[in-house]
């Protein structure tokens, strides 16, 4: 039962440290900077597909 206790009292504290570390502006940026990106790669993955669809030889 120590071996799951001990790690997780670790790791519970370290993500506190960290998440009490950094303000809620930063959250924000971060979030807003992993958002960004989210976007640009679907719209980037469906206009690519719309394009192949739209290119494709009709048979």
């Amino acid at each position: 039962m120590e071996k799951f206790i001990t790690p997780s009292a670790y790791s519970s504290s370290l993500s506190t440290a960290v998440f009490g570390a950094l303000t809620l502006n930063d959250w924000a940026f971060i979030f807003g900077i992993v958002f960004s990106v989210a976007t640009f790669a679907i719209n980037w993955y469906y206009r690519y597909r719309e394009y192949r669809f739209r290119t494709r030889t009709p048979q």
